[in-house]
């Protein structure tokens, strides 16, 4: 006894009862059931991540006449029979055939259970120990880890930067590398911030327990916690990641949400992320984040049925810098109409999804208007200077003056050869954005007051007769074919016209 005590004194079993037995005559067996039945009663129970059924697989094997079976110990929640699965870090599907806990048939498997499951759709090359069967929700992996990292106290070297070890989390065994964080190198019982670089992708969660072991003795280094599943890269040793790491440490529940959804790269956050960092069910999850809603923390989203969130002061953060860079945009090109959206979403380096809920959110609010693939200021009317209104002025002489039979704009650039060309093309698309000029197709326009005068000439036809083709439409505004079928088309997409056939009614 004395010897265990001087063993253990250092260890977190230091306080633990000590009970005589013997495995050979069974002497002292049943005093200890009746004490470990007393530390169960009397200790405190461990608290359970229940946010996603995973199953780390211990074994993976063959039966005859069933098929592929694993086992292992259930964490996060249940799995019922006839569930769909995944199997990851490969992502692969099968589904529970059957289950059997501690050799008994079973419908459904809770954590804490040891638990053997049947699978299907799947073969023995498709799943082996480390390997983890989960829930549907759960998909994504990770090759880098923040972690608290305690050094075993009979380590007999420092444990230096960049040391390649062996990282066991479950039944899971890869190599990687430690990036130390916040200290240069660690000694025997030493704690510190450090980053897992794994050579093999992990199914892995806030709060894992995990075991280091040297790459080549196999020797125990240490062990700690996962405080971030998919962390960022750091700068070692900087105070900033110091204090950021201490805020991941401590962090809880609303907490945690506010600073995942905070430093998160993406903006905006499937609700299904949150199940890597907090150890809840559905509804305990989403009591969190109704409260965190009401307190203005977080806004929250729908896409495709699926829930989203997004820290609210980082969301109107963006929505300032994008009224600020149309607000440049006008500034610097108050004759265009406004700048492209993609080119925007790029120069501000927001994710595709995050950015149109802001673009929803700007023009909901009137602030902001679209176009096709143009934002612009509500409030941003085009302005030209002197040179754009003699230019102005020319282009619109030329539309009216050629009427229905207009050039296209290689032969106005060659009517206006004596101003800019840059210049001459914005005025022209300025001219179609107020409604001065209309895009019949995609080659010709024509001044807005001959659109009108036309439609009125087609509308005085009808009231003799009951149809027009293009040939009468030729002759009647004095045009070519190369003209006259366009703006019949035209006249068709505005409604104006019914095409029968070969000719037109006027659609009253």
């Amino acid at each position: 006894v004395k010897q265990v005590l001087e063993l253990i004194s250092k260890k977190s079993l230091n306080n633990a009862p000590i009970v005589r037995v013997s495995a050979i005559t069974g002497q002292g067996i049943d005093n200890l059931k009746e004490t470990i039945i007393q530390k169960v009663n009397t200790g405190e129970p461990p608290q359970r991540s229940l946010s996603a059924p995973r199953l780390p697989v211990d074994r993976a094997f063959v039966i005859s006449g069933f098929g592929m079976i694993v086992t292992g110990t259930l964490i996060g929640g249940n799995i019922n029979k006839q569930d769909n699965v995944n199997i990851m870090p490969a992502g692969k599907k099968a589904r529970v055939r059957g289950i059997e806990v501690h050799g008994r048939q079973a419908d459904i498997a809770i954590p804490g259970q040891r638990v053997a499951l049947n699978l299907s759709s799947i073969t023995k090359e498709d799943i082996k120990r480390g390997d983890v069967v989960c829930g549907n929700a759960l998909s994504e992996t990770t090759d880098r880890i923040d972690t608290v990292l305690q050094i075993v106290d009979n380590c007999e070297r420092v444990f230096e930067n960049w040391t390649r070890v062996r990282f066991f989390l479950d039944t899971s065994e890869v190599f990687g590398r430690a990036v130390l964080l916040s200290d240069e190198g660690l000694l025997p019982e030493d704690t510190g911030y450090v980053q897992f670089k794994l050579e093999s992708p992990i199914l892995a969660f806030r709060g894992d327990r995990f075991i280091i072991r040297d790459f080549t003795n196999q020797e125990t280094l240490g062990g700690g916690k996962i405080l971030n599943p998919f962390p960022p890269t750091h700068k070692r040793l900087a105070d900033e990641t110091i204090q950021s790491l201490k805020r991941w440490e401590s962090a809880e529940d609303s907490q945690l949400v506010e600073l995942l959804a905070n430093t998160s790269k993406s903006v905006t956050l499937w609700e299904n992320t949150l199940k890597y960092y907090l150890p809840y069910a559905d509804a305990e999850m989403e009591e969190i984040l109704k409260n965190m809603e009401a307190q203005g923390i977080i806004t929250r989203r729908t896409s495709n049925d699926k829930g989203l969130i997004a820290s609210s002061q980082r969301m109107t953060g963006l929505k300032e810098r994008i009224i600020q860079e149309l607000s440049n945009f006008h500034k610097e090109k108050p004759i265009i109409e406004g700048a492209n959206s993609s080119k925007l979403r790029s120069d501000l380096d927001i994710d595709e999804l995050t950015f149109e809920f802001l673009l929803q959110d700007l023009i909901e609010s009137g602030k902001i208007s679209r176009r096709g693939n143009i934002l612009k200021l509500a409030s941003h009317q085009i302005v030209f200077s002197d040179k754009e209104s003699r230019i102005s002025q020319e282009i619109e002489k030329i539309f009216i003056q050629s009427r229905v039979s207009t050039p296209n704009e290689t032969e106005l650039l060659s009517l206006l050869k004596t101003y800019n060309r840059e210049d001459v093309q914005n005025v022209l698309q300025a001219l179609i954005i107020q409604g001065k000029l209309i895009k019949i197709n995609n080659e010709i326009i024509m001044h807005s007051s001959i659109v009108e005068k036309t439609l009125n000439s087609i509308k005085d036809y009808f009231e003799s007769h009951d149809q027009m083709t293009v040939s009468e439409f030729r002759q009647l505004v004095d045009t070519s074919r190369k003209y006259a079928v366009p703006f019949m088309e035209y006249c068709d997409s505005i409604n104006f016209t019914i095409r029968e056939k070969d000719y037109r009614k006027l659609n009253k």
